[in-house]
C-alpha cells in the first residue's frame, strides 16, 4: 500500500512531501519578550528561545486563542519571508518577479521582510489601515525599522532601545 505524502503533509507541514502540498501553514501564537535592557544579540537569542518553546503548541488555533482572550490579541502582524522555491519558480517561468509574495492580514498593521535569495536582498513593507493608525504611521515605523536594522547589523551588542 502506497501511502499519499501530500495528504499526509496537510496534517503535519514537516513530514517529507510537505513542499508539494499546496496551502499556508502559518499560525499566530501570543508572545511577549522584556527586552528591558538587552542587547540586539541577546534579543536575537530571547526570540529564538521564545519561539522554541512555543513549537509544542505551534498548531493550537488561532480562532482558538481569541475564543479564550475574548479578542483578538494582535494589532501588528510581523512576518518574515524568505522562500527558497522562488528562485526557482521565478527561472522556469511559473512566477513573475513582480508577483507580490507578501502576505494579507485584517490586522491594522503590517511589517513584511522579505528576503530574496536571488533577488534584491532584503526588502521592508509597512502597510496600516489608516483609519485606525493615521497616514504617517507607516513611515515612521519603517524609519524606525530601519533604524534598528542597522543597529543590529552595526552593534549587535549595543542596547536594543525599546521606545
Amino acid at each position: 500500500m502506497r501511502k499519499n505524502c501530500a495528504a499526509e503533509a496537510q496534517e503535519v507541514p514537516e513530514r517529507t512531501g510537505a513542499d508539494v502540498t499546496l496551502g499556508l501553514f502559518l499560525n499566530q501564537l501570543p508572545v511577549r519578550l522584556d527586552l528591558t535592557g538587552a542587547t540586539w544579540r541577546a534579543a536575537g537569542r530571547l526570540a529564538l528561545d521564545a519561539e522554541n518553546d512555543l513549537l509544542p503548541h505551534r498548531r493550537f488555533p488561532h480562532s482558538e486563542v481569541r475564543r479564550l482572550l475574548g479578542h483578538n490579541p494582535f494589532e501588528v502582524t510581523f512576518n518574515y519571508v524568505r522562500f527558497h522555491p522562488r528562485d526557482e519558480l521565478l527561472d522556469s517561468g511559473l512566477l513573475a518577479v513582480e508577483e507580490d509574495m507578501r502576505d494579507h492580514t485584517s490586522l491594522p498593521v503590517r511589517i513584511e521582510a522579505l528576503n530574496e535569495t536571488a533577488g534584491s536582498g532584503l526588502s521592508l513593507h509597512v502597510t496600516a489601515d489608516v483609519n485606525r493608525c493615521g497616514a504617517d504611521l507607516t513611515g515612521d515605523l519603517l524609519a524606525r525599522l530601519l533604524g534598528a536594522v542597522h543597529a543590529l547589523v552595526t552593534a549587535p551588542d549595543g542596547s536594543v532601545d525599546v521606545r
